[in-house]
């Protein structure tokens, strides 16, 4: 099983748009959209992005603020 990934808390503007990126976020995919009511929200690391040591997750609200969290995979 890969490496999994869970946001347990969000604050901003619903929906949220979930990305994983590199550790830069310079390329990032698309891996969600979600609600409050979605949370805590799950998901597994995908190849290549299970190969890094840091992965990062950002989270888009509909007010476009970004959230960004760097993660030791």
């Amino acid at each position: 099983m890969g490496n999994q990934i869970t946001i347990t808390s969000l604050t901003g503007q619903e929906p949220f748009t979930v990305y994983l990126c590199d550790d830069t976020y310079s390329n990032c995919i698309f891996r969600a959209q979600i609600n409050s009511v979605d949370i805590p929200y799950s998901f597994l690391v995908p190849y290549p992005y299970s190969q890094f040591g840091t992965v990062g997750v950002k989270v888009v609200d509909n007010n476009g603020c970004e959230i960004k969290n760097t993660i030791d995979i």
